[in-house]
């Protein structure tokens, strides 16, 4: 009779902790880290990567016309009651296309649950200074011009911007401006530019045109003309 009773209290105690375990399963996915603005990649960027957390099996795939970007792995998984932390490696080529390119990644895990991840690859550079002047409203067809205003008597100003390639390049289309360096590895570059007062009594502009790749991006200098002296 013992024996009938504790075999009785061990499969109720087994069918409540399988049970409560059902119950309080953990079921979370989500990318690390967190962007909320998405993904944004630059004209002449070819890679980047973002992380997938999740307590359950997923796939992933592309939504995007045309599809412009792969990424691997396109799944996960994690053993019960663990969790895993797995890198997607996003690539794709340069944008020589002149156009802004949009996309998602959509994950799929547990009970049909989707998560999204929007991907945007820029048309140009990443000039970080002077600050991008984006017009339109469709992403797609949006455009930048980067300018920079001098005041006459300025002999000194600076750039900087971000290349993903090596041996990015710098021109500079007039003589009344020069440049610390004019070549650069990839990665953040600060560049320190020389400028030669304006004694003339009309502006003058100069064009700098960043190369990085297969990717230009001008900078349109303005310099004051001189104030005439009253």
């Amino acid at each position: 009779m013992k024996k009938i009773s504790f075999i009785l209290l061990s499969a109720i105690a087994l069918l409540f902790s399988a049970c409560t375990e059902s119950k309080f399963e953990m079921h979370q996915t989500n990318f690390y880290p967190q962007r909320p603005g998405g993904m944004t990649f630059y004209a002449d960027q070819t890679y980047d990567s973002i992380k997938v957390f999740s307590y359950d099996p997923w796939t992933a795939e592309i939504s995007a016309e045309n599809p412009w970007f792969t990424f691997t792995p396109t799944s996960g998984d994690a053993r019960p009651g663990t969790s895993a932390l797995t890198r997607l490696d996003i690539s794709m080529p340069q944008n020589t296309t002149g156009k802004n390119y949009t996309g998602r990644i959509i994950v799929k895990t547990y009970d049909n649950n989707t998560i999204a991840m929007p991907i945007y690859q820029c048309s140009w550079l990443n000039i970080m200074f002077p600050t991008p002047q984006i017009t339109g409203e469709k992403y797609e067809d949006q455009t930048v011009r980067y300018a920079l205003d001098l005041k006459a008597s300025e002999k000194l100003a600076t750039i900087s911007f971000h290349t993903y390639q090596d041996n990015a390049t710098l021109t500079i289309d007039s003589d009344w401006i020069t440049a610390d360096k004019s070549t650069f590895a990839k990665g953040q570059n600060h560049v320190n530019l020389q400028v030669v007062p304006n004694d003339n009594s009309t502006a003058r502009k100069a064009t700098l045109t960043l190369t990085s790749g297969k990717i230009s991006t001008p900078i349109y200098i303005t310099q004051d003309a001189k104030k005439e002296d009253k």
